[in-house]
């Protein structure tokens, strides 16, 4: 197609219009665009991009080389055409079917990647290191993988999450370290490669083939245990952990609950303090009135008395012993009026007895008809 010299000049031997009848480059089928992520459409544009444009120099040559400039216009038309159906030819059937009609309406190759663009969209850094993450979390290794490759892939996704040296190093370690089997870690242990640098690791693994392991390890209790054992150490970790910053947590607001009550405490002391003092007080005071209310003790003697038989008590003593009445019931005055109330049915009862006694003692007085 192209000869070049000593001085690293070519000349293309092939006619534009030769050129224009080869087909132009493709994507393979897993590269085509389709239903994809924006990392891998950025991926298969760049691709199809580099093989258009490697594709339009020797064309741009070839029409120098023949002099064609005269018909430069339109055979650049021609070829602008045929990179928009090459971009055309890299999509799905599904694609095309949704945005085919859109996809014709293109004459450059530039418009179609700026449409294609706009559907499958941009990632922008921090999407990215997002997505970079999530894949860290579900990666593992696969079934018999060599542990450079394992290594290789952590590596990649860990130049995206970070772009500090000791970051990577550490999202490395932590990840192989995860994905290396229970029987594995023993096998280092045993050998002395417990706490080896990463890169030793690999390479130690790698040579004993101890990357084939994975399916025999299955089939051993021992390893079973060993992972048991490992997974249960985790699980007993992370769970202290968890309890040690609940605890501490726990901590501050018993001791801020603590601090509250105890202020309660002492503004509720000072208020019955001072509650018991002002009752203290109101309670040696006299109230004003209290003498007036009480009734004067005055023994009369009635006329008639019928409880006597109708005749005069010898005594001169009332009928009811006098009481205390119309007592605010309050404190130490009610009990006051209580024991007075007591000692005035004492002294009305002497006084019932001491009549009846006199009575009994008397001459009985004769009827008369």
């Amino acid at each position: 197609m192209a000869t070049t010299g000593p001085t690293h000049q070519f000349k293309v031997n092939k006619m534009p219009e030769e050129l224009l009848f080869q087909p132009f480059p493709s994507l393979n089928s897993r590269q085509c665009f389709r239903k994809m992520e924006p990392y891998e459409f950025k991926f298969s544009k760049s691709l199809l991009s580099d093989k258009i444009s490697a594709m339009r120099r020797i064309f741009d040559k070839s029409i120098t080389d023949h002099g064609r400039e005269a018909d430069k216009s339109e055979l650049l038309k021609q070829f602008e055409r045929l990179a928009v159906d090459c971009i055309r030819n890299n999509c799905s059937s599904d694609f095309l079917n949704d945005y085919g009609r859109e996809m014709a309406s293109f004459e450059k190759e530039e418009d179609c990647f700026i449409f294609l663009e706009s559907v499958f969209g941009s990632e922008t850094e921090e999407e990215r290191r997002a997505r970079a993450v999530e894949n860290l979390e579900e990666l593992t290794r696969r079934p018999n993988e060599k542990f450079s490759s394992l290594l290789s892939r952590i590596k990649s996704i860990a130049t995206v999450i970070s772009d500090k040296p000791d970051a990577q190093n550490f999202i490395i370690e932590q990840n192989f370290s995860r994905n290396i089997e229970p029987s594995n870690k023993t096998f280092l242990r045993d050998h002395g490669y417990g706490r080896k640098p990463t890169e030793e690791i690999v390479d130690f693994l790698d040579q004993r083939e101890r990357y084939l392991s994975v399916n025999i390890s299955a089939l051993q209790t021992n390893d079973f245990a060993a992972y048991f054992a490992d997974k249960t150490s985790e699980m007993l970790d992370n769970k202290f952990a968890q309890m040690e910053l609940n605890h501490e947590k726990k901590t501050c607001e018993l001791t801020e609950t603590i601090k509250s009550l105890n202020l309660t405490v002492a503004r509720l002391e000072a208020e019955n303090k001072k509650r018991e003092r002002k009752a203290n007080e109101s309670q040696f005071e006299r109230p004003q009135g209290f003498q007036a209310q009480q009734p004067a003790f005055h023994p009369q003697q009635p006329a008639f008395n019928p409880f006597f038989g109708g005749q005069q008590q010898s005594g001169g003593l009332s009928q009811r012993a006098p009481f205390v009445t119309n007592v605010e019931p309050r404190g130490i005055l009610n009990q006051f009026a209580l024991e007075f109330n007591v000692m005035s049915a004492k002294v009305w009862v002497t006084s019932v007895e001491t009549a009846r006694s006199d009575r009994a003692s008397s001459p009985r007085r004769q009827k008369t008809r």
